[in-house]
């Protein structure tokens, strides 16, 4: 009896989760990973000339970038390649072609996780950056620094793969949805009542002739 009771409320739990989750992320919207550069194999234990992919996503009006940077190592130096490390609100600075300087910020912590398989050797770290990504639809972006708690990147971006990076974008801006527009309605409302204009000097004859009846009834 116990163990029904037991899985009944874990059903219920279950349930009620998965309700709760499906009301948070309604709004939210996320792109497919697109690549952007394929990376360079490296023969020294450094983090340089990664593989480049990335996402977008909105939620409750904000929009984030999802970087993911991919190492790949040959087997004699995987082991010595140490994880880097991406802190909360460190900054990630973004040059534009036309020399257009831009920053976003780390949106939480991450770390590069290691994969070994038979056909590679990887050190993958994803981070989610965050503010105003509108400058991106604008001009392709040639450069960018990540700036690692073990110290910072320049990683330059050939045309081709600028321009993959701006159509990643714009893929995800078409993918939102489009503001409403209120239409302006012309309210119409009565005509101001015309003001009944008062005869003062006939009102104020009327109030001395009841003055001077008023006098006369005292005389009396």
């Amino acid at each position: 009896m116990n163990f029904i009771k037991t899985v009944l409320i874990l059903m219920f739990s279950v349930i009620a989760l998965s309700a709760f989750a499906q009301t948070e992320s309604k709004d939210a919207i996320t792109s497919e990973w697109e690549a952007i550069s394929l990376g360079k194999l490296q023969k020294k234990p450094r983090f340089k000339d990664p593989m480049i992919s990335v996402r977008f996503m909105s939620e409750e009006g904000a929009q984030f970038m999802h970087l993911s940077l991919k190492y790949m190592f040959t087997d004699a130096v995987f082991e010595e390649a140490v994880p880097v490390e991406y802190y909360k609100n460190e900054k990630l600075d973004c040059v534009t072609n036309n020399n257009g300087k831009y920053e976003l910020r780390a949106a939480r912590y991450a770390k590069a996780r290691r994969m070994s398989t038979i056909a590679q050797k990887t050190a993958d770290i994803r981070i989610i950056f965050g503010g105003d990504l509108s400058f991106m639809g604008n001009n392709p972006i040639k450069k960018f620094t990540v700036h690692y708690a073990q110290g910072y990147q320049d990683i330059d971006l050939n045309p081709e793969e600028a321009v993959h990076l701006q159509t990643a974008y714009n893929k995800f801006v078409a993918m939102l949805p489009k503001r409403k527009e209120t239409p302006h309605v012309k309210i119409e409302g009565e005509a101001p009542k015309a003001v009944q204009k008062v005869d003062t000097v006939r009102s104020s004859v009327n109030s001395l002739d009841r003055l001077r009846k008023q006098a006369k009834g005292w005389r009396k």
